[in-house]
């Protein structure tokens, strides 16, 4: 995305970043925002939304924020920095409880336990509820943390939603007509529109007339309280629900030793003659006939039975369901695909419920790791697909093994560490087809289908690729497409080259193609690319389209020359270049 102009008043800079709706500020700005806020960058900032590490004004502290977390802040009162913000809020709850000193040893072996590498308190003495200084060591990121939040790591290592169920599919609308709906039963014909049942989804929110079979009782309700589970009829369910206070004002204050069912059932410590029938703790022992011996509120045990003989025809329902569909699982496919295919003889891995607490043993393909664990256990906070190699769920790897096949290994994490919609670094990529391209790109823009730029033609003109083939005819170690970061670090921005040679003696030249439609009106922005470009040591040659006015520039190492969008001419063009690089 283009950067735009800095919405700051009467500031005539580019802002830092691209932004279609949100703000965007040129770094000096960006940088006042933070400060306005108590913080200091350390570090120019890339966006809004990625973290810039940055020193507190009033305590030092050194940690990474996101401007947009600095700017959500509207309450004076409250600090930014976290480090501030927990010492004042460890003082208040001082008022209402003894704070004691905790062990520093205890607070690092956490930290090094949830992948933190400790780097000492913020307060001497150092209290419970106190920050203690850390950083990532997957992200690098600084932060304060109060030992309480170090046990759930960094916010890199969680993922923002449950992997271990299925992936939601967007699924087509259904016709509410179409349906096979137990609440079509319910339809009121008479009084709904016959346009209503012809246009209505199963998910519509309008209301509709619907008559109960049971008892024909009309009423108003929407379809998608219809549709959602089962319908119900408000009459009806008046008369369940008094029926069921009626039976627990039976049951109230009546003993095990009162209802035979239970009695038979029997099999806790505890005198059944004492135990109430609604009470719900402590749990009671009883034992089926089949043999189990669950523990339950005893009111529970005499309306739904033993839960292990439940369990057991959930558990056969699930196999049917398996055995009719054998690629389905409940597990999310990326959970099941490291099932142990061994190590789990009992036990099969389409039936297995996200939720169970079960401990299973799962297999790593890629660093071959094996360990026990329960898919509610993996399911919660952690997103370690696994804790040997630190590989994580909805990877890049995953979702794009096209794309990991060009990660760089000069990268700070590997593909199966990274998501795709990460902003944590800008990769390296190696072109699968050339590997002597080597380029960066953000995950989003290649996960977005962004490809090599020295291989793509999007973007590029037929003259431009014209005269990237003369030039690597001319020089033999031509590019096209590169993409230059150049600038100080308050100033500092890429920029995308049309051509770029190394040179025999070690200097970069750059050659770049103005076609008068496009460059009529940015004589400005093209000055100043040649400038950062000068001023960054490179040579630098403009191929200007006649009628454009040349650019303003003086500079032994800047080269202009006038061309003919009619009649191109690129081999005479780069001999030209030749000529003046001697």
């Amino acid at each position: 995305m283009k950067p735009r102009q800095c919405q700051e008043p009467d500031c005539d800079e580019l802002a830092a970043w691209g932004a279609s709706k949100k703000q965007a500020w040129c770094q000096n700005h960006a940088v006042e925002k933070f400060r306005a806020q108590g913080l200091e960058p350390l570090e120019p900032i890339e966006k809004r939304t990625t973290f810039t590490l940055t020193r507190c004004l009033t305590c030092g502290c050194e940690a990474h924020y996101r401007l947009e977390y600095a700017l959500s802040h509207y309450d004076p009162e409250e600090k930014t920095c976290r480090a501030c913000y927990w010492k004042i809020w460890a003082t208040n709850a001082a008022r209402y409880r003894q704070r004691s000193r905790v062990d520093l040893h205890q607070v690092q072996a956490l930290s090094e336990s949830n992948d933190y590498e400790y780097l000492g308190p913020l307060t001497n003495p150092s209290l419970d509820n106190d920050p203690h200084h850390v950083r990532c060591k997957h992200c690098g990121r600084l932060s304060a943390e109060r030992p309480g939040d170090i046990g759930w790591g960094c916010g890199c290592q969680r993922r923002s939603r449950r992997t271990a169920s299925p992936a939601k599919i967007k699924e087509p609308k259904v016709l509410f007509k179409d349906s096979d709906h137990d609440a079509l039963k319910w339809w009121d014909y008479d009084r709904n529109a016959a346009s209503s049942l012809e246009t209505a989804t199963l998910k519509a929110t309008r209301e509709a007339s619907w008559v109960c079979p049971t008892c024909g009782h009309s009423f108003v309700e929407t379809v998608r309280r219809m549709t959602d589970m089962f319908p119900r009829c408000p009459q009806c369910e008046q008369r369940r629900m008094a029926e069921l206070r009626k039976e627990r004002n039976h049951f109230k204050n009546r003993t095990v030793s009162q209802v035979p069912e239970l009695l038979a059932a029997w099999a806790d410590e505890s005198n059944p003659e004492e135990a109430l029938v609604l009470n719900n703790f402590p749990l009671r022992r009883f034992r089926c006939p089949e043999g189990h011996h669950p523990r339950a509120v005893p009111y529970t045990y005499l309306k739904h039975g033993c839960p292990s003989c439940r369990a057991n025809e959930t558990r056969i329902a699930n196999q049917i369901v398996a055995d009719e569909a054998p690629n389905a699982f409940r597990l999310h496919p990326e959970m099941a695909s490291q099932w142990h295919p061994t190590a789990n003889p009992k036990w099969d891995v389409r039936t297995i419920s996200p939720g169970s607490r079960r401990q299973f043993t799962w297999l790593c393909a890629e660093c071959g790791h094996t360990w026990m664990d329960s898919p509610k256990g993996r399911s919660y906070a952690s997103a370690l697909r696994c804790p040997e190699c630190r590989s994580i769920f909805d990877s890049l790897a995953y979702h794009h093994p096209d794309l990991a096949a060009e990660w760089s290994d000069d990268n700070p994490k590997t593909a199966w560490q990274i998501r795709p919609s990460s902003t944590i670094f800008i990769p390296v990529w190696v072109c699968a087809t050339e590997p002597s391209h080597v380029f960066t790109m953000s995950l989003a823009a290649r996960s977005n289908g962004g490809m090599c730029p020295e291989c793509s033609e999007h973007g590029k003109s037929r003259v431009e690729l014209a005269h990237y083939q003369s030039a690597q005819k001319q020089f033999g170690n031509a590019s096209s497409g590169r993409t230059f970061t150049v600038g100080s670090d308050l100033t500092k921005r890429k920029w995308r080259i049309d051509i770029s040679v190394e040179l025999a003696d070690g200097a970069l030249l750059i050659v770049e193609y103005d076609g008068s439609y496009w460059h009529r009106n940015k004589s400005e922005v093209d000055a100043r690319k040649s400038k950062a470009l000068l001023n960054a040591g490179y040579r630098v040659v403009r191929l200007r389209e006649y009628p454009l006015e040349p650019l303003p520039i003086v500079d032994d190492n800047y080269f202009e020359i006038s061309v003919h969008s009619a009649a191109p001419d690129p081999d005479r063009a780069m001999d030209q270049i030749s000529r003046w690089l001697g």
